[in-house]
């Protein structure tokens, strides 16, 4: 059985990033997520640490590469 989830282009693209060769996006998931599901997840940081954490990773990425 299999459903099927909509992406934003951002999130597939993050996804994609993470993408082996020999992997289906399925096994992407589960290998990123671990034994706890996405929804456990939910909820862990507050809206303050979220929008830090999300700023620190967009400026990681605005960074030269050295």
């Amino acid at each position: 059985m299999s459903k099927s989830i909509r992406l934003s282009e951002e999130a597939y693209e993050r996804l994609a990033a993470h993408k082996r060769e020999d992997e289906t996006f399925s096994e992407v998931i589960f290998r990123l997520a671990g034994e706890r599901s996405l929804l456990d997840l939910a909820g862990v940081l507050t809206d303050e640490r979220a929008d830090a954490l999300e700023e620190a990773i967009e400026e990681r990425r605005r960074a030269p590469v050295s």
